[in-house]
Parts: C-alpha cells; sequence; structure tokens
C-alpha cells in the first residue's frame, strides 16, 4: 500500500512521535510511505528518513500562499497513493482543497481532546473539509465524545485509535548508565524518586508539584526533566524553598530513558491533558503513576490498580496523593501498568487499527 500522512511539520512532540512510529511500522511491514510537511521538516525528519519514509517539505508562508496548494498538489501526484492521512485540522482542509476532484480516500485524526479550535475560521474550513473525508479518528474516548458533543464531527464517521508507542525503548535500559546518573545527581539508596517529565508550561503544574514535595517526608526527591517557559520561575521557586537537595531541574534531556529507569513514581498533576504518550511510557518503564482526572488520563491509569488518581490539581490535592501513593507496594502498580501497556499502548497495536481503517475506505 502507499500512504502519505500530511502534517505540519516534524519538529519534536506528542503527534509528530506517532507519525513516526506508526510511519516506520508500517515500512516495515512492507508498504511505501511518504510524510509531507505543510511547513519545514523539523527535528523528527531525519529519523524518519532514517526508517526508510520520503520525508518532503511545501514550505508553506504563513498568511495567504496560493503557491503552497500548487506544491502539495503536485507532491500528492507524484506520490500516487492509495490513502491519504492527515494530521488534525489545518492539514486536512488543505489536502481536501487540492484533491477534491480524486478519488483517494483521506483520513483524518484529530489529536487535541476536541476543544473548539481557537480559530472560528479554521474550524468552519475543517468542518467544510469533512464533506471530502472518509473518516476523522480521535485518540481517545474522551476527546471523540467531545468532537461530538460540540458539533465537530458526527457520530457515524468518527472512530477512536489510541496512540502508542514502542515499548521495548523504555522497558530495556542501559543500567550502568542509569548507576551513573543516580551517582551524578546524589540521590541516596533510601529516597523514593518522583520524577516528572514534560514542558515547563502553566497547565503542567509543575510549581503546585514543588509546594507539595516540600510539605511531604524528607526522602522524598523530585526530579523534573523538561524545559519551556517556566525553567526560570522553577528554578528560583525551589532555591527560594529550601529544595536544592530535595528538588532537581535538569531542563531538557536526550536519555530521557535512562531518568525513567531512574524513578520510583511517575506524577504527572497537570490541570488538562490529551491523551498522554508520558503515561505510556512511564508504564512502559514499568512505573506506577500518580496523576489528575483530566482528559483522557483515567482512559490510561485505573485508580489502585496501576496508580493513583487525584481529582485535583492543587497542592493538597498533590501531597495527599503523594502520601497515598509511597505507602502502598507501588511498585505491584507498575508491574501491572506494564502489562497494561503491552496490551493497548504499543506502535504496532496502532499500526493494526489504521491499517484495517484503511483498507475499508480503499474498498
Amino acid at each position: 500500500m502507499r500512504i502519505i500522512h500530511v502534517v505540519e511539520n516534524l519538529n519534536r512532540g506528542g503527534l509528530e512521535r506517532v507519525v513516526v512510529d506508526l510511519s516506520r511500522e508500517q515500512i516495515n511491514m512492507g508498504h511505501q510511505v511518504c510524510i509531507i510537511c505543510l511547513y519545514g521538516m523539523g527535528g523528527l525528519a531525519n529519523e524518519a528518513i532514517d526508517n526508510g519514509c520520503r520525508v518532503l517539505a511545501v514550505n508553506r508562508k504563513n498568511g495567504v500562499d496560493i503557491s503552497a496548494l500548487f506544491i502539495l498538489k503536485q507532491l500528492i501526484n507524484r506520490f500516487d497513493p492509495d490513502v491519504i492521512h492527515t494530521h488534525n485540522s489545518l492539514c486536512n482542509y488543505f489536502t481536501v482543497l487540492v484533491q477534491a476532484f480524486n478519488r483517494v480516500p483521506i483520513i483524518n485524526t484529530r489529536h487535541g481532546m476536541g476543544e473548539h479550535n481557537k480559530s472560528p475560521k479554521r474550524e468552519l474550513l475543517y468542518k467544510v473539509s469533512l464533506i471530502r473525508t472518509s473518516v476523522v479518528i480521535a485518540v481517545c474516548d474522551e476527546a471523540r465524545r467531545n468532537f461530538i458533543t460540540g458539533n465537530i464531527v458526527s457520530d457515524k464517521k468518527s472512530l477512536v485509535v489510541k496512540n502508542g508507542i514502542d515499548i521495548h525503548k523504555y522497558s530495556t535500559p542501559d543500567l550502568r548508565k542509569v548507576d551513573d546518573l543516580r551517582k551524578k545527581l546524589g540521590i541516596k539508596d533510601d529516597s523514593i524518586v518522583l520524577g516528572s517529565v514534560g514542558r515547563l508550561v502553566s497547565y503542567k503544574n509543575h510549581l503546585s508539584l514543588v509546594k507539595a514535595v516540600s510539605e511531604v517526608e524528607k526522602n522524598v526527591v523530585l526530579i523534573i526533566v523538561g524545559g519551556g517557559e517556566l525553567y526560570n520561575d522553577i528554578l528560583e521557586n525551589i532555591k527560594i524553598s529550601g529544595l536544592d537537595d530535595r528538588v532537581m531541574l535538569v531542563g531538557d534531556q536526550d536519555d530521557v530513558v535512562s531518568y525513567l529507569a531512574l524513578f520510583d513514581i511517575f506524577v504527572m498533576p497537570s490541570v488538562t491533558e490529551g491523551y498522554s504518550l508520558s503515561l505510556l511510557e512511564a508504564f512502559a518503564a514499568h512505573l506506577p503513576v500518580l496523576c489528575t482526572d483530566v482528559g483522557g488520563n483515567t482512559e490510561i491509569v485505573e485508580d489502585g490498580v496501576n496508580g493513583v488518581i487525584i481529582d485535583n490539581s492543587d497542592v493538597v490535592s498533590i501531597r495527599n496523593g503523594i502520601e497515598i501513593i509511597i505507602s502502598v507496594n507501588y511498585n505491584a502498580y507498575g508491574i501491572r501498568g506494564y502489562e497494561w501497556v503491552s496490551k493497548f499502548g504499543t506502535t504496532k497495536k496502532v499500526y493494526s487499527d489504521y491499517m484495517d481503517i484503511y483498507r475499508k475506505v480503499i474498498k
């Protein structure tokens, strides 16, 4: 099968990671795959190319760019696909515009949680484009419900394919690197290591997490992996609170796998979330999870089975959640989390689900 994915770019992010991993799996199973980026290629492009995927860029300019439409049409026609898979609204309506009179099936994945687009014009264009779109895929049940109740897409035209990851990557860390990292950070053997991986932005709620850690027993330490606009604010808060020896802000890291292996418990106290790849990665690393009841979190984490779910993202709720999870056999939660992600959260499962949809729309 000849498959085209249309994305805005391949910058490092959850959507882009899903597309690169899915295209790799498709190539490994003998399909020919091309990723077309509406803008520039981005940081994950070389990985996709190394996997054997053709990656092309339209290099669309912001604003009205008629030439980009001609380039997009030309790139699609040259590849002569059996199916076109667009990702999010912008890519879908641009693809539909240049393929309106072509019979190649178009499917679209909306990777968000179904909130209305900030641009009413863009949402209107997206809804019009669905006339030519065979099916719309949501990444979790909650997102699909939001799309339907928000009158973005109909019940009949929408399906769910939950995201997945390469679990082997996270379940087989280099233990020597992990041990070196523990020594470098000065983590004591009797410490309980809480860990968080994600962008340092307000909705991730790191400041409340730092405050909550300051209120629990002193053998609990926190490592925050990630960069972003709140880096300096969080760092200053750590220093002012006298938590330099208990909270470590390590910035962006290429070797996230080693950090996950260093953690005892994964913590994600977000105010809002989608269907989080970070939670899947935590489970793949055999970690129990403490998270808030937002977005698609409860479709991944089951309270009292593979983690602890808290109803609110305030400091008291986070502190209480930490105290609950460190008081139970949290290693058993991690084992059950790995069992869950092995069954429901793999790239192979995503591949299988999407290929079933491709075959149906082609027929």
